[in-house]
């Protein structure tokens, strides 16, 4: 019998992440992750709606019951191909291990008075990007 476990890691293997890339993606510790992924401990409802706002393609009647397809709708390849690769280039840009959080981490390097200056405009730049992204994620899912 399929449980909660098998369905997590039926997405993450969906994905072809590892659970480090995984709880990267969604924003969780690997250590929970892991435990989750594991079955060591039962994911607690702040995993699972970190799963379901990343990957918005992905039923929540399915990974929490088991009931229908893993996708909304099947047929929609196209909508899950762009959803997809949204999610994809939001942990690419916005990750913990993102390009615009290795910015952030360089920062060190910077004079006391550049720091400000370079911190705010990378604060812009997230606050466009997640902008962007979710006007995307959402003409895609109002279609």
């Amino acid at each position: 019998m399929e449980g909660l476990r098998d369905r997590i890691n039926e997405v993450r293997d969906h994905y072809r992440l590892t659970n480090r890339g995984f709880a990267d993606a969604i924003g969780a510790k690997l250590a929970a992750t892991n435990n989750y992924l594991n079955g060591t401990k039962e994911p607690s409802m702040e995993f699972i709606d970190r799963i379901l706002t990343t990957y918005v393609d992905i039923s929540a009647d399915w990974l929490l019951c088991g009931r229908g397809s893993m996708f909304y709708d099947a047929d929609k390849q196209t909508d899950e191909k762009l959803l997809k690769e949204l999610a994809e280039t939001k942990v690419k840009y916005l990750g913990k291990k993102g390009e615009l959080t290795a910015v952030l981490r360089g920062m060190g390097g910077l004079s006391k008075e550049e720091r400000p200056i370079i911190g705010k405009l990378a604060n812009e730049v997230r606050a466009d990007i997640e902008e962007e992204l979710n006007k995307m994620k959402s003409s895609i899912e109002d279609k």
